[in-house]
C-alpha cells in the first residue's frame, strides 16, 4: 500500500499550447509502483482553462473545489464539488474554470497515457 498527502506527488506548470493557467500534479503514477491507473489533481487557475483535446481512452474526473465547466462538441456541462464527468475515447473535450478561486479535479487515466508535461514545480525541499 502507499499512501500519501496529494501535494507530496510531482507538480508541472503545463506549458502546452491551449492550456491556460493549469498545474498538474501526478500522485500515482507507474513510477510509484501504480500497476493499472494514474491518478493526478489538476488546478485551473481563475480565468484558465485546457486546450480543447481528445485521446484513445475514457477520461475521468472528480470535482474537489472551485466551479468549472466541461465542454464536449454536443454542449457544456457545469461543474461544481462532488460532481463526476467522464468523457469517452475520442470524445473532444476542455476544463474551464469559472468561478473565483481555484478549479481543482481529480483526473484518472489508465497507464500509458498522456503523462503531465511542463515546467516542473519544486514544492518540496
Amino acid at each position: 500500500m502507499l499512501a500519501l498527502n496529494f501535494s507530496e506527488g510531482r507538480a508541472f506548470r503545463v506549458t502546452a499550447r491551449g492550456y491556460v493557467g493549469v498545474t498538474c500534479r501526478e500522485v500515482f503514477t507507474p513510477d510509484q509502483g501504480a500497476p493499472t491507473y494514474m491518478l493526478r489533481v489538476l488546478d485551473v487557475q481563475r480565468g484558465g482553462e485546457t486546450a480543447q483535446h481528445q485521446h484513445p481512452y475514457e477520461h475521468e474526473v472528480f470535482v474537489l473545489e472551485g466551479r468549472g465547466e466541461v465542454w464536449v462538441e454536443s454542449g457544456t456541462v457545469a461543474l461544481e464539488p462532488g460532481m463526476a464527468v467522464m468523457t469517452m475515447p475520442g470524445e473532444r473535450h476542455q476544463f474551464c474554470n469559472k468561478g473565483e478561486g481555484v478549479f481543482r479535479f481529480i483526473c484518472t487515466i489508465p497507464n500509458g497515457g498522456v503523462r503531465c508535461a511542463g515546467e516542473e514545480i519544486k514544492t518540496h525541499p
